[in-house]
């Protein structure tokens, strides 16, 4: 297996991120002041542990930071950030009876932001800052389109 392979990664370099969308809005978070990039607003996501899939890690994410189940839809986007950790961008659905129950710990504060809010925020994590552009180029089907 390829050390870039997304399928199962190496958690100290791979990360995963769950784009939700409803109503033209992107499911977001505040991280909370415990956790790398603290008082940062991005789309939910994390590491992927040592022997993790990519589509199992962004659902236990979900459940860790949000209390939510999910159903992953596909993936969207890679991306590598400044800081050398390669990401892998899953759309994801909220089950039906799944209502968010932030974990204090890890998250200050969620909602439901649109891409111009997202873009006009200080506080937007740059990783997150370069998807929201790659959907402004085009290199990426906005999924908050239908």
């Amino acid at each position: 297996m390829s050390p870039h392979d997304t399928t199962i990664a190496d958690s100290r370099s791979d990360g995963v991120v769950a784009v939700i969308c409803k109503d033209q809005q992107f499911l977001v978070i505040k991280r909370g002041p415990d956790v790398i990039a603290p008082g940062k607003i991005c789309f939910p996501g994390g590491e992927i542990e040592a022997g993790e899939a990519a589509e199992d890690a962004v659902l236990r994410e979900l459940r860790e930071e949000l209390g939510v189940e999910g159903e992953v839809v596909d993936l969207i986007w890679k991306s590598v950030t400044p800081w050398e950790v390669s990401l892998s961008w899953w759309r994801v659905e909220l089950k039906q009876d799944s209502s968010l129950q932030p974990n204090s710990r890890e998250v200050q504060w969620v909602g439901w932001l649109g891409s111009k809010e997202l873009m006009d925020s200080p506080d937007l994590l740059e990783s997150n800052r370069h998807f929201l552009e790659a959907i402004e180029r085009g290199e990426i089907s906005s999924p908050v389109d239908g």
